[in-house]
């Protein structure tokens, strides 16, 4: 992935917390440029590299619009069992367990704008993420939820 980049690393810090096992790292090269790797195997949970390759097949659909919240995907890694992104790294921090609301709100509204600027979907056949289950309410308060 370094050609990707242009140049080699010379610093990787681990990014704690997420929500999947596997690398998380914020990269930087030899001539400043920074970026994000994330990377899993099927050793460390066998169900996270398939959403991996989803989480890939929405950034590739998204590459063609110019949208704001997106960040930029350098390269894909996949050998069957392992599988890496690089991707474009941006500001930003995990928000604590449980959000806070201004984060949620910051979410939701990043979701609203999207939902607008992606009609038609760049990727139809995604799977179906925006349906809010009884477990959604157990586990989030928000304010599409709440009205339900």
């Amino acid at each position: 992935m370094d050609r990707a980049l242009g140049s080699s690393v010379v610093s990787a810090a681990t990014q704690q917390g997420g929500f999947s096992p596997g690398v998380a790292a914020r990269l930087v090269t030899s001539t400043g440029r920074r970026a994000f790797l994330k990377a899993v195997g099927s050793s460390l949970n066998p169900d996270t590299p398939t959403l991996f390759r989803n989480e890939i097949a929405a950034m590739q659909g998204l590459a063609a619009h110019s949208l704001p919240h997106t960040p930029f995907l350098y390269d894909v890694y996949d050998d069957g069992d392992w599988v890496g992104m690089l991707m474009e790294d941006i500001d930003g921090y995990l928000p604590p367990h449980p959000w806070h609301p201004q984060d949620a709100t910051r979410v939701l509204d990043a979701l609203e704008e999207l939902t607008a600027a992606l009609q038609p979907s760049p990727w139809p056949d995604a799977p179906v993420a925006a349906v809010c289950t009884a477990t959604c309410k157990a586990q989030w308060t928000c304010r599409r939820c709440r009205t339900m």
